[in-house]
């Protein structure tokens, strides 16, 4: 008894240390474990921070824009009339977001400016930092909209005047593009400015650029044309005769009928016609990349193409304007024939809306970035390149390939220069001209593919909404 009783003795020493270290190693880990649960906690919760705070700016913005579109359409309405449209919007826009509570909500009108602003705070609930004390996290929104129209806006619509644009299709574009200009400018003291380029195989830049220093145009002269005509009979004797088959005019099919003989061409009487060479105001491209570029005109004028009158050379171009009734019958002018070729209205709608010559009219990037303005351009075509630049300038060439890769190089030029690009692809039905025009745009959501009138008419009003948000200032 006495042995066994030592025994048990010396082994509870040994048993209480092995008790001992084991809350020794719970203690420690649980003093390591607080501050990884914060760290943990302080990720989790900065990122539902960032999140609902992009969500309740997003809220922000669009309550403060209703109300300065309703403003837009009802000038008459009052001060307490654009706060509730706005805290309508603002609530509806948020009642989805979990664990946060709006504190505060203000609108207001800042005068002189006509600037309609609100102010939001709210508190978002946290989740692992409520372990550290923490249980509320602050947000702080503000939004501005101008409530009056768009000021220091300038916007170029470079528009398909092709022969593939023929009869109901170039009415629907007048009637679209109208109701986008009867948006944006107003029909006293506007200040927004907008030009039009129409373009197909050429742009038309006018007649009274003849002796600009920035244009080459080839003295007139006489060019001998060598045009041979079928002789029906002597055809017909050698077993040739007519079939009906399908042309294509701008990449359109139509019924035509064309010589078809046992062997070879058909005969053909030719004789020499003269033709006298003039310039109707039409131009071509620069070598590349100056084809590319607003600039450097002066070691590398722009080519004048002599002759090319009809549907080679569309309704003349119309400088960016604040007058209304100015762009609004360049656009009832329009006509349609010709093949096409989007870079030469790509580059021309640039050219109008820099700053620079050839056109001056547009403020400089410096002015406008103060003035808190913004650049547009809006290209619409209703189908793929049919031309591209031969070895004179001009583009009666046909390689699809080039002028596509052309477009692409004016596409990022016109973005590299912080100016918005709006695509509309009209009855497009080939993919690849799709996704051309869709990589175009600066955004996918500034590309729209009108299958028919009532698409295209939703595309032009969608654009001249969005272009009139560009009043938004913060």
């Amino acid at each position: 008894m006495t042995d066994g009783s030592r025994s048990k003795s010396r082994a509870t020493p040994a048993v209480r240390l092995s008790v001992d270290r084991g809350g020794n190693v719970a203690l420690m880990f649980a003093l390591v474990l607080i501050p990884l649960v914060a760290a943990a906690g302080i990720a989790i919760d900065m990122y539902r921070l960032n999140d609902t705070r992009t969500a309740l700016a997003n809220a922000s913005d669009a309550a403060v824009l209703s109300s300065a579109r309703a403003k837009l359409i009802n000038p008459a309405m009052t001060d307490a009339e654009a706060a509730q449209i706005a805290r309508k919007m603002f609530d509806a826009n948020t009642k989805n977001l979990s664990h946060l509570a709006i504190s505060d909500f203000e609108f207001e009108k800042i005068e002189p400016d006509d600037v309609f602003r609100i102010t939001a705070k709210a508190k978002l609930d946290t989740t692992l930092l409520r372990i550290a004390g923490r249980k509320t996290l602050d947000i702080d929104i503000l939004s501005e909209a101008r409530a009056g129209e768009p000021r220091d806006l300038e916007v170029v619509l470079v528009l398909d005047n092709t022969g593939s644009m023929n009869g109901q299709k170039m009415t629907d574009l007048k009637s679209a593009a109208s109701d986008l200009v009867d948006k944006i400018m107003a029909d006293a003291g506007n200040q927004t400015k907008v030009g039009v380029v129409p373009f197909a195989r050429h742009v038309n830049i006018g007649l009274s650029f003849a002796s600009a220093p920035w244009l080459q145009i080839p003295p007139d002269g006489v060019w001998n044309e060598n045009v041979c005509t079928v002789d029906a009979a002597a055809a017909t004797s050698s077993g040739c005769s007519e079939v009906n088959t399908t042309c294509y005019s701008d990449g359109s099919p139509y019924s035509c009928k064309q010589w078809q003989c046992p062997s070879g061409d058909p005969p053909t009487n030719c004789s020499i016609t003269p033709h006298p060479t003039t310039w109707y105001g039409c131009v071509g491209s620069r070598n590349h990349p100056n084809n590319i570029e607003d600039d450097d005109y002066l070691s590398e004028r722009i080519p004048g193409v002599l002759n090319a009158g009809g549907p080679d050379c569309p309704q003349e171009i119309t400088a960016m304007t604040t007058t209304k009734s100015v762009v609004e019958n360049a656009i009832v002018a329009m006509s349609v024939g010709g093949e096409t070729y989007v870079p030469g209205g790509l580059f021309w709608g640039h050219a109008l809306i820099s700053s620079d010559e050839p056109f001056t009219q547009g403020k400089t990037d410096a002015a406008m970035q103060a003035a808190g303005g913004a650049k547009a351009i809006v290209l619409m075509t209703d189908g793929e390149n049919t031309a591209s630049p031969d070895d004179w300038g001009a583009h009666y060439d046909s390689n699809r390939t080039e002028a596509n890769d052309y477009t692409e190089e004016m596409c990022d030029e016109i973005k590299s220069k912080n100016i918005q690009l709006y695509t509309i692809a009209f009855d497009v039905s080939d993919a690849a001209v799709t996704n051309l025009l869709r990589d175009c745009a600066t955004a996918p959501d500034k590309f729209y593919d009108a299958a028919d009138s009532g698409q295209l008419a939703a595309a032009f009003k969608s654009i001249a909404n969005s272009l009139v948000e560009l009043a938004l200032t913060k």
